[in-house]
């Protein structure tokens, strides 16, 4: 039994035929191959090549496009061990790809990740965030802005000026430097 076309079906299929007849001939319309769809011109990008425009409206080419960037990197993360960026706080990551391989990476140098977020390895770290065989070094505290000046023998430099030499042998002498030889022959003679 064949199925016979209802009144409205007929009227869809006519309307649809003339609509396209009315853009084929038009100037300012074009038909877009991915969506099948008739469209502005400006809704394409132009095409310097051909001096005319793309064969798929923009929408179409911008969806086509992110596609294919989007299947480019998510291979390129997959294959290389996920994003070239790391973010700077501890137990982040771009992306699934670079957290799988860290875990995979520390996991065969043999720590363990714990409930708490810390990596540990027995005898290195505990899970306490403790390095048992870590020496700690006292760290020396400066003092901004204070300078921290030798003391140097006035008197031995006024000695060894006077009996005649030069102000580069005292300073050899002395360990220092001329300038700082002469500003305390300077200050001896106020």
């Amino acid at each position: 039994m064949k199925e016979v076309p209802t009144e409205q079906d007929k009227v869809a299929v006519i309307g649809l035929e003339l609509q396209t007849d009315v853009f084929k001939d038009n100037p300012l319309f074009k038909f877009c191959k991915a969506c099948n769809q008739y469209k502005l011109l400006t809704d394409y990008y132009p095409n310097k090549k051909i001096n005319g425009y793309a064969t798929w409206c923009k929408v179409c080419h911008n969806a086509h496009q992110y596609k294919k960037q989007r299947e480019y990197y998510d291979n390129k993360f997959k294959n290389n061990g996920g994003s070239e960026r790391i973010l700077a706080t501890p137990g982040k990551y771009v992306d699934e790809y670079q957290k799988e391989q860290a875990f995979w990476v520390m996991e065969l140098m043999g720590w363990k990740h714990n409930e708490n977020g810390v990596w540990s390895k027995e005898g290195i770290k505990d899970k306490d965030k403790n390095w048992p065989n870590v020496k700690k070094v006292p760290k020396k505290k400066r003092v901004y802005g204070l300078r921290h000046s030798r003391v140097y023998d006035i008197d031995k430099i006024k000695e060894l000026r006077e009996d005649g030499m030069i102000l580069s042998d005292i300073a050899k002498i002395m360990k220092c430097s001329k300038p700082t030889v002469m500003k305390l022959l300077k200050t001896a003679y106020l």
